[in-house]
């Protein structure tokens, strides 16, 4: 038997197997390892003192990350059921209705399960652990899958790809529990099975149908998740097929059918809301301030697609020329292609549009990012050259190695433990009033109102979201204000009680951009900003209604908005009755001029701010300034 064994080649077999094996724990560590670096001091240790034990915090990445958990620990207070169609608690008093869907609700849901009997906070720690989980399933996929599509130097290089560039990097990374993680697995699984579910008659196989109705069921899936990327990469499947095939399968249209009645039968349809068109012109504003809706510059792309992607039109093209008939003129563009196969076409197109994607809106970064690693994969199996792979090799090392090191650099403050310290501020403060149902929300500058949601359970004015255009406009007026009047205005309108400040000096270039415009021209001066400036100052020239209750170092403040009353309604006036008139006196007026009054009291002087004692400053990071991050 082992004689037959070796003869067979069972030997060369079991070390391949072992080898791919070990290589795949390999880019699994790497992989890993990246998703943890990445997002910088996400584990926050805060020091036992005499009143409090030691805790661990985590600070996520990105806003959205705190508004996906908050939705999450609602349904585990059951304050709301599986699906959540409208958040009351952002745009407050007003509520939004947001595209976020249910699918990653579950997938969180479900680890925090598995979390809760080992960490203290599980909700926190299932919202570390998801995304890198979607990345470990992506990566067991795609051992899988290519091992009857590629040979080992393609599955190699498609593997250590996927584990290490940036876009796929960050998408999936630890401690950000935003949907992308998933709607990254999902599209890559989609696109991946076109090479199963239309057969390859070079090899004798015909159309799947098993495969036809998996790959519609992901589509469908990945249009749950979100309604935007996934409907316009299906639109260019179909007609990439249409074109290339004449057809479409009928399986494969009718599941994708099937899961968008559920969806829509369960959740809604609630992409887009009418009254987001008054705000299209402040939507552009906001915007500018995103990153990811930002178009993607030539050192965006040499640092996020990485140095390699400058190779990708050469290669694009060197690709057509070697698909061109051998006994025409590889020069003449009408043989371009002509000896690649459908599914090379339909890769290079789906790369072309991605990428094109990418470059026109940051958004699109995870997903070019895995068809251009699709597109290498598959011009490495097919590239006979030894001296095209050496310098591809080179170019993919060298940039990956300078993508790393720019991500770690490109990096922001965590802001978890000041936020955990104004959310106790908050907290005991609210213990402390007597007025349990005074139910007012939270004003602060919208990249972080999502982080203060999560934290203090308080409705916000401005959120993350696009759906919270008008809360996020009334804050920036708020900031921007010039008079008192404008602010107390918004604050009455808004229903806020606390008021988070930080240093105008970080947060006014933002605002200014949402309600002036980007021109720098159009922006008032700094100092004209007069609610921020003397809101900052703890000193500051501000009203009494404005209630300092705490502060953080220098540059953070936190303010209690006491309303002024509204004034008693005055009964009328009573006729004065006639004075008897006095002798020596021809008028009926009462002689007052002369009259002993007792003095005014003068009024005590009000009582200083109170400022809570346990709240010491936050201790400097050295080199750093700017407090507050912005979204990525």
């Amino acid at each position: 038997m082992i004689r037959s064994f070796i003869a067979a080649g069972g030997v060369r077999k079991l070390a391949g197997m072992v080898g791919m094996g070990l290589f795949v724990l390999l880019c699994l560590y790497t992989g890993l390892y990246l998703r943890w670096y990445i997002v910088p001091q996400f584990v926050q240790l805060v020091e036992p003192t005499a009143n409090k034990p030691a805790a661990v915090y985590i600070d996520f990445a990105d806003p959205d990350d705190y508004t996906r958990l908050d939705r999450v620990r609602r349904i585990i207070d059951g304050e709301q059921g599986p699906f959540i169609r409208s958040h009351p608690w952002e745009n407050w008093p007003y509520g939004t209705h947001p595209s976020t869907t249910a699918p990653m609700d579950w997938c969180i849901l479900a680890l925090y399960q598995l979390c809760t009997p080992y960490f203290g906070e599980p909700l926190d720690w299932a919202g570390v652990f998801v995304s890198p989980l979607m990345y470990v399933a992506l990566l067991l996929y795609l051992t899988w899958w290519s091992r009857s599509v590629f040979s080992i130097l393609p599955r190699m290089f498609l593997l250590l790809a996927v584990s290490v560039l940036t876009g796929t990097t960050w998408a999936t990374a630890f401690a950000h529990p935003d949907h992308q993680s998933l709607l990254l697995l999902l599209l890559a699984v989609a696109l991946t099975t076109e090479w199963k579910r239309w057969g390859d008659p070079e090899k004798g196989t015909e159309i799947s149908l098993p495969w036809s109705i998996f790959a519609g069921s992901v589509w469908g899936l990945a249009l749950w998740v979100s309604f935007f990327e996934p409907l316009i990469l299906l639109g260019v499947v179909l007609a990439v097929n249409l074109v290339l095939r004449r057809r479409e399968q009928l399986p494969f249209l009718g599941a994708i059918g099937v899961w968008m009645l559920l969806f829509t039968c369960t959740e809604g349809f609630h992409v887009f809301t009418p009254e987001l068109l008054e705000y299209r012109d402040k939507l552009y504003n906001w915007g500018l301030t995103i990153a990811e809706l930002q178009s993607l510059t030539f050192s965006a792309y040499y640092n996020y697609l990485t140095p390699v992607a400058l190779l990708l039109p050469l290669l694009l093209l060197r690709f057509l020329l070697k698909g061109g008939n051998e006994a025409n003129d590889p020069l003449e563009w009408r043989h371009w292609g002509r000896g690649l196969a459908k599914i090379d076409i339909f890769v290079f197109i789906i790369t072309v549009v991605l990428i094109g994607l990418t470059i026109y809106q940051q958004r699109w970064l995870p997903y070019g990012t895995m068809a251009m690693i699709l597109f290498f994969s598959m011009w490495l199996s097919k590239e006979q050259s030894i001296w095209w792979k050496i310098v591809f090799a080179l170019f993919f090392v060298y940039g990956t190695a300078q993508a790393v090191d720019h991500s770690w650099r490109n990096t922001g403050e965590p802001q978890v433990v000041e936020v955990k310290r104004l959310a106790r501020a908050i907290a005991s403060r609210s213990a402390a009033s007597n007025d349990k149902s005074d139910v007012r929300g939270l004003m602060a500058p919208w990249w972080t109102s999502p982080c203060f949601l999560y934290h203090t359970r308080l409705p916000i004015v401005a959120s993350s979201s696009h759906a919270s255009i008008s809360g996020i406009m009334d804050s920036a007026a708020f900031y921007t204000a010039m008079n008192w009047e404008e602010a107390d205005d918004i604050l009455v309108k808004r229903k806020v009680r606390w008021i988070v400040v930080y240093n105008p000096e970080f947060i006014l270039p933002e605002l200014n951009k949402l309600v002036y415009g980007p021109k720098r021209s159009n922006w008032p001066r700094p100092v004209s900003a007069i609610v921020a400036n003397e809101l900052f100052k703890v000193r500051g020239a501000r009203p009494t209604r404005y209630v300092l209750r705490a502060f953080q170092g220098d540059h953070l403040r936190l303010y209690e908005y006491v309303p002024p009353k509204p004034a008693a309604t005055q009964p009328e006036a009573q006729p004065m009755p006639a004075f008897p008139p006095s002798s020596g006196s021809s008028t009926n007026a009462p002689e007052l001029q002369n009259a002993d009054l007792p003095p005014m009291t003068p009024l005590p002087p009000p009582d200083p701010a109170p400022l809570l004692p346990d709240l010491p400053p936050i201790p400097e990071t050295p080199g750093s300034t700017n407090k507050t991050r912005p979204k990525r």
